[in-house]
């Protein structure tokens, strides 16, 4: 019972002091919370990858530098790195594509690529 009472009390925020991770965002909307890495420092993401690796859920890391991405690469080597996006993605449920309809990702300009490649 104590066991359960304390697995339970991380839900649906688990609170690591500095940040606050909702552990039922994927439940709830279909895909993970989203680690948004400035102003974070690099062991804060590294930590909050590991919490969340915990659950088993895709994660998807936003204004990642490479020094943030080599790190979480030593947490989980699966962890990929796109430059231009500065993302950091580790898969680890492989889901099949969804049917139908189409998503554009339109730029105006050579300036926005970085940010049409986040959002890709």
């Amino acid at each position: 019972m104590d066991e359960a009472l304390e697995q339970l009390r991380g839900l649906p925020y688990e609170d690591m002091g500095f940040a606050k991770i909702d552990s039922h965002r994927h439940i709830r909307c279909g895909f993970p919370e989203v680690i948004f890495c400035q102003g974070k420092t690099t062991d804060q993401v590294v930590q909050i990858v590991r919490k969340m690796l915990e659950s088993n859920n895709d994660i998807l890391a936003t204004r990642a530098s490479r020094e943030i991405y080599e790190a979480v690469r030593e947490a989980e080597p699966t962890a990929e790195y796109n430059e231009l996006a500065r993302t950091i993605t580790i898969t680890k449920v492989r889901r099949e594509s969804p049917e139908g309809g189409l998503i554009l990702v339109v730029t105006g300009g050579t300036a926005d690529i970085p940010v049409a490649e986040e959002d890709a």
